[in-house]
């Protein structure tokens, strides 16, 4: 029998679950699972119960229907009832505690029948604290076993993880050594056609016309062929083991023989000289180049898919603007919870001349927009950058998925409220200029002009949630007579 010293009980929650729809391979089958449950609950006096269940879903996913109504329904005093530990989940003590602690922050308590926890007692929360701490000691005890087996085994010349790691061209042959492939010689062709220094997109499109194709089975674009052509293993003969990884850390790397495909020559023959021509800062195909934010606040860039336009013959290549794990630093884009947020170029440029148009058309909007740089003191300065850290650490909470996405839209809401309240009001910018001038010519303008229109009133452009964008930022330049506009 559990500690009887409990606080009062509200709904009482069973939940169920197996991984197969078998029931067989676990052990236990839902019926049994229920069967003791319900026996619990007689025995607590719990007569009314309301029972959810997953059937055939893994204890690794985040996403059970069962289980995310079972937390969507949870008020405060409510009991949630499992068979063991196992049934919530499976994907290790951080998803596991991570599912406890948002049982908890509810206010609701969890029962786990197997163990005998009871997170409502004081020896149910220590039986948990301490078995969290064991699974976490055994998880870091695995992990350097791991660690120190694979190291051992890439010092003996082994590559100690599937082929799929590999460049392209070499493979996981006998005994774990690395050896090439079929995929050799397209590597060897690669460096072919780049002899001489000739550009990425030129060999992707010789690539493509000679219909040779990506490990991935797709057409060839200009920054695959730069990894190909920048990796040194192919002369060198010596695959750099946790240099991906670890790449400030060259003293952790471990070299592994591999067989090299070209002299030393024909890679120095392929290499090119970094320029920075890209086509992300030629202002005249992507204007908005340093003056347009996403809606998660990082920067973007403009992006165009030239080599697979020229594949599917198109007459124009689609251009946008990306934002990217590279610009903005972390894995996903907060706002929309993938790799990369792509914004059509042809509709975010005319959102922006539309918009800027209409700013510089209302004094009103344009005073508001002008006020930056006449602000107040900052008292709030130290409570905001607190609200702004809470608010880093809920978007990693997200990256690691242990917060689902709608309770972090709430929180990552409710925070920028608070934050958004205590930035100090700006000061009255009096005298402005009449600008309607300026707004008649918007859409006139050509790239050129557009462009250091952009850059004299130090426009800032910001993503919306339909796709356009908007101005958040403007500056009255001096030259146009404004005595205390910025």
């Amino acid at each position: 029998m559990l500690d009887t010293s409990r606080p009062a009980i509200g709904c009482t929650r069973i939940y169920l679950r197996v991984s197969t729809n078998s029931q067989a391979t676990e052990g236990f089958s839902l019926a049994a699972q229920r069967e003791r449950a319900l026996a619990w609950c007689t025995a607590e006096g719990i007569s009314d119960s309301e029972i959810y269940t997953d059937a055939g879903l893994s204890g690794t996913r985040n996403d059970r229907p069962g289980l995310n109504a079972l937390l969507s329904d949870l008020r405060r005093d409510d009991l949630v009832v499992v068979y063991a530990l196992s049934r919530l989940g499976r994907g290790g003590i951080i998803q596991t505690l991570g599912i406890v602690k948002e049982i908890e922050a509810k206010g609701g308590r969890l029962v786990s029948l197997t163990e005998h926890i009871d997170t409502g007692t004081i020896p149910g929360r220590l039986v948990l604290n301490m078995l969290a701490s064991i699974s976490e000691m055994e998880v870091e005890i695995t992990r350097e076993r791991t660690h120190a087996g694979r190291q051992q085994a890439a010092s003996q010349g082994v590559f100690p993880h599937a082929a799929k790691g590999l460049p392209m061209g070499y493979t996981r042959g006998e005994g774990g050594r690395i050896v090439t492939d079929d995929r050799a010689d397209v590597v060897r062709l690669v460096f072919q056609l780049a002899a001489g220094g000739k550009s990425f997109l030129h060999v992707a499109d010789e690539l493509n016309k000679r219909g040779v194709l990506t490990v991935q089975g797709g057409p060839w674009v200009d920054t695959q062929v730069g990894r190909v052509i920048r990796n040194e293993v192919y002369h060198t003969g010596s695959y750099q083991y946790r240099a991906r990884t670890h790449p400030d850390e060259p003293a952790r790397w471990q070299p592994i023989p591999v067989p090299p495909l070209l002299s030393e020559a024909e890679w120095q023959a392929a290499q090119r000289t970094r320029t920075h021509n890209h086509a992300h800062r030629d202002e005249a195909r992507f204007p908005l180049t340093g003056h347009l934010r996403c809606l998660c606040g990082a920067r973007l860039h403009g992006r165009s898919n030239t080599a697979q336009d020229r594949l599917r013959n198109r007459a124009e290549p689609r251009l946008w603007y990306l934002c990217s794990p590279k610009g903005r630093g972390t894995p996903t884009c907060p706002a929309n919870g993938k790799g990369a947020h792509y914004w059509r170029a042809e509709v975010v440029e005319a959102s922006a001349r539309a918009s800027l148009e209409w700013v510089l058309r209302h004094p009103e909007a344009l005073q508001r927009l002008a006020q930056s740089g006449t602000q107040q003191t900052d008292p709030g300065a130290a409570e905001r950058a607190e609200l702004e850290a809470q608010r880093g650490r809920l978007i990693e909470l997200h990256l690691e998925g242990l917060i689902d996405r709608a309770e972090f839209i709430s929180r990552r809401d409710a925070l920028s409220v608070r934050i958004q309240a205590l930035k100090p009001r700006p000061l009255p910018v009096q005298n402005l200029p009449e600008l309607s001038a300026y707004a008649d010519a918007v859409p006139l303008l050509s790239p050129a002009d557009y462009v250091g229109l952009l850059r004299d009133f130090a426009v800032e452009f910001a993503g919306q949630e339909d796709g356009t964008v908007a101005v958040v930022r403007l500056s009255v330049p001096h030259f146009l007579g404004s005595e205390d506009g910025q």
